[in-house]
């Protein structure tokens, strides 16, 4: 098989397709770019993690914004690229915190399982104690929601190659995109997009919902939390844990949003 760079995010391999027919033909198949990238603070290693390359300085950030390691552009005072040590090595990026911004040693956020119920639910007291309920602010008419779900479709450019990448977005009152991010993992679509936020020292977002391609998880419901959303809707399911999480953070979460319908799980009120 060979292998071309297509665009951002995507390669193109030549592959071999078989028909129900028995025939076997060429083709050019895109694929999304599944690649590491190496995170450092202050010039330590801090983690490693899978992603579809491209605003990877957005997602660092909103890693650590997740982490609790973060509240604001303030406390970073610069993200770099560094150079590779070897041809086949990891993509790094050192950041760089603002002291005495931030503390590494107080708390962090830490994501959490859904398989772990007990666990999960211990978290979410230790959420609530340090993030307190989101406000109550946000208002969305049910055709809102069901027009969501079209242009999310419309805006991922990379999934229309492929079919092979979740997007996350943040919807402002009026129904448009702040923000649309696309990745190979959905947290990172997430991360991607709060982390533009974080830049645009636009966090929390005003009375907004946060839209995602992929099931409802734990994780999802946390980062969602972290960042001040009041709606999270989910093309897919909800899992128990992350509809648990909603109702303690007064959230409201929405699971199967299609132009066709959807499930209303937790906090009604905000759907008018």
């Amino acid at each position: 098989m060979s292998e071309r760079r297509f665009q951002a995010g995507l390669t193109e391999l030549s592959i071999q397709r078989f028909e129900p027919s028995g025939e076997r033909k060429p083709l050019d198949d895109r694929l999304v770019v599944e690649e590491p990238l190496e995170i450092r603070l202050d010039s330590e290693p801090w983690l490693t993690t899978m992603r579809t390359p491209g605003y990877d300085e957005e997602l660092a950030l909103g890693l650590l914004f997740a982490e609790g390691l973060v509240d604001s552009r303030a406390d970073v005072l610069s993200v770099r690229p560094c150079p590779k040590q070897k041809e086949n090595s990891a993509d790094t990026l050192d950041v760089s915190l603002a002291q005495p911004g931030v503390d590494e040693r107080k708390p962090r956020a830490t994501l959490m399982s859904s398989s772990c119920g007990v666990c999960g639910r211990v978290q979410i007291d230790d959420l609530l104690q340090r993030y307190g309920p989101v406000k109550q602010d946000a208002r969305f008419s049910a055709a809102d929601i069901f027009g969501m779900t079209g242009k999310l479709r419309q805006a991922q450019r990379n999934f229309e190659h492929t079919g092979g990448i979740h997007a996350a977005a943040v919807v402002n009152p009026a129904g448009s995109f702040q923000v649309v991010r696309e990745d190979i993992g959905r947290h990172n679509a997430v991360d991607k997009s709060f982390g533009r936020l974080l830049l645009d020292d636009a966090l929390p977002p005003t009375a907004s919902a946060l839209l995602v391609s992929g099931r409802c998880s734990f994780e999802i419901t946390q980062k969602a939390w972290r960042a001040g959303i009041e709606v999270v809707v989910s093309i897919s399911a909800a899992s128990s844990l992350a509809v648990e999480m909603a109702e303690r953070a007064g959230m409201t979460l929405i699971g199967f949003a299609r132009e066709s319908g959807f499930n209303l799980y937790t906090g009604g009120e905000r759907i008018i």
